[in-house]
């Protein structure tokens, strides 16, 4: 999910830890939008289709399979 790191780094660096809200704000993350696959949609249902996409690329034996997300 290596992929999908940039979103918590981000919320991370526009957070201090120590803020009570933190914890919330990055479990809140799978509601953010993002565009993958020429749509928006929130983050839990790409990760979904990013999953998708890895497992048909490995499958098929085609990187060119893999679907990433924009934010």
């Amino acid at each position: 999910m290596e992929p999908f790191r940039v979103l918590i780094d981000k919320i991370a660096f526009e957070m201090n830890d120590n803020d009570d809200k933190f914890k919330k704000r990055l479990i809140d993350i799978l509601n953010e939008k993002v565009t993958i696959n020429g749509k928006s949609m929130f983050v839990d249902n790409a990760i979904e289709i990013y999953v998708q996409s890895v497992i048909a690329s490995l499958n098929e034996n085609d990187v060119s399979k893999i679907k990433f997300f924009d934010i």
